[in-house]
């Protein structure tokens, strides 16, 4: 609130300060939408019954397809690996705020972002 002003509204201002936590820059921003913006889908979680689907996905997708990432994370180019990274980077600050939004004490473990099992309803 303190840096807030009529030109600088407090969102701004937190996404300026999110994009220094995360490291986040133009430059790879645009080596990104350069590249294709998109270079691999991950995998957060399907339903039993559609196993042969995702199967299917992972031989004929144009994409890489992720469902370890600590595993598959080879299968990507450098930059790709890059953008994997700040996606787990962006991860471990939410779980971080989370836990601490649900009172958890600050040493606590939190879930690593490449351990985190695939949801299997």
């Amino acid at each position: 609130d303190l840096v807030r002003t009529r030109n600088l509204t407090r969102t701004r201002v937190s996404r300026c300060l999110l994009h220094i936590l995360l490291e986040i820059r133009k430059d790879r921003l645009q080596a990104y939408a350069a590249a294709g913006t998109v270079g691999y889908a991950r995998v957060l979680g399907f339903c039993r019954t559609a196993g042969p689907l995702l199967k299917h996905l992972g031989e004929t997708a144009s994409l890489p397809l992720l469902t370890r990432p600590a595993r598959d994370r080879r299968h990507l180019s450098p930059l790709w690996q890059q953008m994997l990274e700040e996606e787990v980077r962006a991860a471990l600050l939410y779980d971080m705020t989370a836990a601490l939004s649900a009172g958890r004490t600050a040493n606590a473990p939190l879930p690593v972002e490449y351990e985190k099992p695939l949801r299997i309803l």
